[in-house]
């Protein structure tokens, strides 16, 4: 018997919906990275609003 490598049977694999699963899988991990990066800016912006506020920056915290 022929061995199938999981990359082959996700291209033909479908969900419920039925839609790929390698699509689905896709679109999730580019959707975790997205999300990554708006909180990242979304920090960055606070952080900025707060220095055009004048707000005191809190002190570095110590990674022990």
């Amino acid at each position: 018997m022929k061995k199938t490598c999981e990359t082959c049977l996700l291209a033909h694999l479908h969900d419920y919906d039925g839609e790929p699963v390698a699509r689905r899988l896709a679109l999730e991990s580019e959707n975790a990275k997205l999300r990554s990066q708006v909180e990242t800016l979304a920090r960055a912006l606070r952080r900025q609003q707060m220095i055009n506020a004048g707000v005191p920056a809190a002190p570095a915290r110590v990674l022990h």
